[in-house]
């Protein structure tokens, strides 16, 4: 389990109170490998009621302890740490960034009961466009997820070696 290491020390599924597992939706205990999202300063609460963080330009960083960009989805972090392990190419599965459209495993999220819902899903496909042109031909997404704002920005692809359902 990845978690960003200013989101897990404080309560919610993902808190693992000081020690380094987490027990997420009554599975068994998963380590946690930390990563460091840098914050953004400034930001704005729009008329809808929804606070969006400042901007912080594109960035890939440059090794593991660097803070990872603000980008503001799993996505984009997920993404951020595989490349920095070397994954070449990077297959997205599950990935929507579409609000209601619901997870790989069901409509709604098994910890809130609730569907999707993604309050600036502009701030994440603008990193991810930006990936897209600074990476080309490196990440691609799952022919499953090809029509979602996710599919519009990559290649659509599968995987080698991966079988589709029948």
């Amino acid at each position: 389990m990845v978690a960003n290491k200013s989101a897990i020390g404080g309560g919610g599924v993902y808190s693992v109170a000081g020690g380094k597992l987490a027990r997420m939706v009554g599975k068994k205990l998963w380590p946690v490998a930390e990563i460091e999202v840098m914050r953004s300063r400034g930001g704005v609460r729009g008329k809808d009621g929804i606070f969006r963080a400042g901007w912080v330009d594109p960035f890939m960083p440059k090794k593991l302890t660097e803070p990872f960009h603000p980008s503001g989805n799993s996505v984009c972090y997920m993404i951020q740490l595989a490349h920095l392990m070397g994954a070449n190419p990077i297959h997205l599965l599950g990935f929507t960034l579409q609000n209601g459209l619901g997870y790989q495993h069901g409509r709604t999220n098994p910890v809130t009961g609730r569907t999707t819902f993604y309050a600036d899903p502009e701030r994440a496909l603008t990193y991810l466009r930006w990936l897209n042109e600074r990476f080309p031909d490196r990440i691609f997404c799952d022919p499953d997820w090809g029509n979602t704002p996710v599919g519009e920005v990559f290649q659509v692809r599968r995987a080698e070696g991966s079988t589709e359902e029948q």
